[in-house]
């Protein structure tokens, strides 16, 4: 006699199904808004839900772009500063080899 298939849960369902797609996205790439609203239509997931999960998804991805800013400001000022003084050194010790070429005697 065979077993009856073990019931799963919704959280579990949701959760193998998320995996699915991950594991299918890796195999061939991103997914576009499109093929993403025509799984969730497949679903039955309502529009307004995927509507505001892509929302959600959004604004994770501006604060995320928005948490990582440059250099602080006294960082960028030190490496200017640096950076000019090196190359007024590098001037300096043209302008010096210039003037001992041209001051030095012709042999």
């Amino acid at each position: 006699m065979a077993n009856a298939p073990t019931p799963i849960d919704e959280k579990a369902v949701q959760q193998i199904l998320a995996r699915a797609v991950e594991i299918e996205n890796q195999q061939r790439g991103a997914m576009t808004e499109v093929q993403l609203r025509e799984i969730a239509g497949d679903l039955n997931i309502p529009e307004g839900a995927i509507e505001q999960a892509l929302a959600e998804h959004r604004d994770v991805l501006q604060t995320a772009a928005a948490s990582r800013p440059g250099l602080p400001r006294w960082r960028s000022r030190v490496a200017l500063i640096l950076l000019a003084g090196v190359g007024l050194t590098a001037i300096a010790l043209i302008f010096i080899t210039m003037a001992i070429r041209i001051a030095a005697p012709a042999p």
